[in-house]
C-alpha cells in the first residue's frame, strides 16, 4: 500500500514537471511568434519608406499601408502583454525583458507615432523617412530584448537538464551500487534449482 501511494505520488509529480514543462513551451513559442512580429513590422515600415523615397505608389496607397502597420503593431503589443501575463505566472521566467520591451512600446508611443507619420504620409513630408527610421530602430530594440528573453529561457531550460542528467547519473551510479551489494550478499546462498 506504501509503495502504491508513493508511485502515485512519483506520478503527479511526473505529472506535474510535464504541465510546467508544456507551458513553458507555449510561452517559448509566443515569444518565438512577437519576435517574427517584430522583424516583419520592421521590413514592411522599411519597405514603405523605401516606396515613399521612390514614390512608388500613390500617397492612398502608402497610408493604407501604414494603417495597416500601425494595426499590427497593436497587436504586437497585445501579444507581448499577454506573454507578460503568462509569464508571471510561471517561476524563474525573464520577465524584465518583456517589461523592457513593453517600456520601450510605450515610450515610443507607436499609436500616435504611426498616426503622425500616416498624416505626413497623406501630406508628402520629408519628415518620415526620419519617423519611419526610428520607429524601425525601436521594433529592433524591441526584438533585441525579446530575443534575450528567449535566450535566458532555452539557458535556463539547459541549465535544468544538465542537473537533471547529473542526477540520474547518481541515481543510476547508487543503483549499481546497491545491485553489487546485493549480488555480493547472494553470492554465498545455495541457489534454487527448482
Amino acid at each position: 500500500m506504501e509503495q502504491l501511494q508513493l508511485t502515485e505520488e512519483e506520478f503527479r509529480q511526473s505529472l506535474d514537471r510535464t504541465i510546467s514543462l508544456l507551458k513553458k513551451l507555449k510561452i517559448e513559442q509566443k515569444l518565438d511568434q512577437a519576435i517574427k512580429m517584430t522583424e516583419n513590422l520592421m521590413q514592411r515600415q522599411q519597405k514603405l519608406e523605401d516606396e515613399f523615397k521612390k514614390e512608388a505608389k500613390n500617397t492612398d496607397a502608402l497610408t493604407a499601408d501604414q494603417k495597416n502597420i500601425e494595426e499590427d503593431a497593436q497587436k504586437l503589443k497585445e501579444a507581448i502583454e499577454e506573454l507578460k501575463k503568462e509569464m508571471s505566472e510561471m517561476p524563474g521566467m525573464p520577465e524584465e525583458q518583456i517589461d523592457q520591451a513593453l517600456a520601450k512600446m510605450d515610450s515610443m508611443n507607436s499609436a500616435a507615432q504611426l498616426q503622425q507619420m500616416e498624416k505626413m504620409l497623406q501630406q508628402k513630408n520629408k519628415n518620415f523617412a526620419q519617423q519611419s527610421a526610428n520607429f524601425q530602430k525601436n521594433l529592433g530594440q524591441i526584438s533585441q530584448q525579446l530575443q534575450q528573453a528567449k535566450d535566458l529561457m532555452t539557458g535556463a531550460a539547459m541549465q535544468q537538464t544538465m542537473l537533471a542528467l547529473k542526477q540520474s547519473a547518481r541515481d543510476l551510479l547508487e543503483l549499481s551500487k546497491s545491485q553489487e551489494g546485493l549480488m555480493n550478499d547472494t553470492a554465498d546462498m545455495p541457489r534454487n534449482s527448482a
